[in-house]
């Protein structure tokens, strides 16, 4: 009886040991991506706003990192784009094992042509493709105050700040499930 024990008591540790390593790697793989234009992307001290680095991908990396997650943020800003566009590029811009997609689909739609429901569909079209991958979704349409950093129609750091904030918690939420 005792030397049965023995030998199963490595085999489960080694379950165990897999289990871990298992949830490890799943969450080294975690990963979140910002689809949007120039608000996303940065668009620069001379658009009005912020560098990349200080735009809102990135500091939602840091925030996310700061609490001990192992998460990349991949900021897919371009400038100019629509949210048709968006949704035409859309695998290529979100990779197999992305957990998350942040939406913000601008208003480019508006000003180059289009309309507000077209962006309303295009948004509706990349949720319902990005679940059904398995992907959550989080899109939003409203930035929040101190949006323009300077004339230029673009948001502010404050901005970017209190936006990586608020998008946060529901950020970890979606990680988690």
């Amino acid at each position: 009886m005792a030397s049965a024990l023995r030998r199963r008591f490595p085999l489960s540790m080694l379950a165990v040991g897999l289990l871990l390593a298992f949830d490890a790697m799943n969450a080294a793989q975690a990963q979140v991506v910002a689809i949007g234009a120039s608000n996303t992307a940065g668009s620069g001290p001379s658009g009005g706003g912020v560098m990349p680095p200080e735009a809102y991908p990135a500091l939602l990396e840091k925030l996310l990192r700061a609490r001990g997650l192992n998460v990349t943020v991949k900021n897919e800003g371009h400038f100019g784009i629509t949210a048709g566009a968006m949704l035409a590029s859309l695998d290529s811009m979100v990779d197999s094992g992305t957990k998350v997609v942040i939406i913000d689909p601008a208003w480019n739609e508006m000003r180059l042509g289009g309309s507000r429901l077209d962006m309303q569909r295009n948004i509706a079209e990349m949720s319902r493709r990005l679940k059904a991958r398995g992907i959550k979704v989080i899109a939003f349409q409203r930035w929040p105050p101190f949006y323009d950093g300077g004339g230029g129609g673009h948001p502010s750091a404050k901005a970017h700040v209190i936006l990586a904030a608020q998008l946060l918690p529901q950020v970890m939420a979606a990680l988690r499930h």
